[in-house]
């Protein structure tokens, strides 16, 4: 089974931090910049886990996650949220649309991150 993972963040700067530790761990990553790119990734290709902002122009994450809800194909798939919105109206919401593990980028290091991405795969 491959170990692709989706990383859908519109800060190019966390996207390369995300996709040069994952590929040093030998995880194939795919780099979306909003929600729309993202589903028409998901179309081609199905990511073993997929990283999720939630502020992002075009589509948001509130709004890709409803999306993924939509699909059945997509259901299986781990989504890990990793944004700056740390309110629990914003979590409540996100758990509403998808049950997710939900992390807020100032609270967590990169390391937790990859870590938990590499229990999601395997």
């Amino acid at each position: 089974m491959s170990k692709k993972v989706l990383i859908v963040e519109d800060d190019k700067f966390l996207s390369d931090i995300y996709q040069n530790q994952l590929q040093k761990e030998g995880i194939e990553t795919q780099v979306a910049v909003d929600g729309k790119e993202a589903l028409v990734y998901l179309e081609k290709e199905n990511p073993r886990v997929i990283i999720l902002d939630m502020i992002m122009p075009r589509m948001n994450g509130f709004d890709f996650l409803e999306a993924l809800r939509k699909n059945n194909e997509w259901n299986d798939i781990p989504v890990i949220v990793l944004t700056n919105l740390g309110q629990e109206g914003d979590k409540a919401r996100c758990h509403e649309l998808r049950e997710c593990t939900y992390l807020v980028k100032t609270e967590v290091e990169i390391d937790r991150v990859i870590k938990l991405i590499k229990e999601k795969i395997s």
